[in-house]
């Protein structure tokens, strides 16, 4: 609860301030970009990928995720939306497409040891999050990938991005890497925001 119009609430400055998102909005989210094109392998239908998985589909595409990579994970879930809003329908997307197992101790640790700055992905989530199961059940996050990366490791994490577009030009090109700047708005005190992506191929 904010007391005055000084930012202050009742016990302290109200908001991130050492880690707000205005940092980031001052010096850019800016590098090399590097797209995983799950969709291409695991199609529209919903499942988690692991560690291994992950690795495979890599190896078979011959993409390298490097220390400072953007990490952009294809999984054509924003397509479905924007196909969706075309043709009007009640029903909602549902839960569709690929997502990462955040619950993957070996994938966690990939992405500490694989130094890359951020993950991105064009679902909701990244990692599944829709298991109320394990919600009242299990001990510990129900997004441990979000809490390695956010709260352990400072790796930001981007979600609903439109990527088909990119994912398709680099398939179609035999490429993997391009040049990304996504700045986010400079909010100060927030702890995230919509970015205006921009890919330079």
């Amino acid at each position: 609860m904010v007391s005055d119009d000084t930012g202050e609430g009742l016990y302290g400055k109200v908001g991130a301030v050492n880690l707000g998102i205005q940092h980031m909005a001052e010096s850019c989210l800016q590098g090399r970009g590097v797209m995983i094109d799950l969709r291409s392998h695991c199609g529209d239908e919903r499942r988690t990928v692991g560690y291994d998985e992950l690795m495979a589909i890599m190896n078979k595409d011959d993409v390298e995720v490097s220390a400072g990579d953007l990490v952009c994970l294809h999984t054509g879930f924003a397509y479905r939306i924007v196909a969706a809003a075309a043709t009007p329908n009640p029903e909602p997307v549902g839960a569709v497409c690929t997502v990462l197992d955040g619950g993957d101790k070996k994938l966690l640790n990939w992405i500490s040891e694989s130094g890359l700055a951020a993950l991105i992905s064009d679902n909701v989530a990244v990692e599944q999050s829709s298991s109320v199961a394990r919600e009242m059940t299990e001990r510990g996050p129900v997004l441990p990938l979000h809490e390695h990366c956010l709260f352990k490791i400072g790796v930001p994490l981007g979600e609903l991005w439109h990527l088909s577009e990119l994912a398709g030009w680099l398939r179609e090109n035999g490429r993997s890497r391009f040049f990304l700047t996504a700045p986010p708005l400079r909010m100060p005190g927030a702890v995230g925001s919509p970015a205006t992506p921009v890919a330079t191929v």
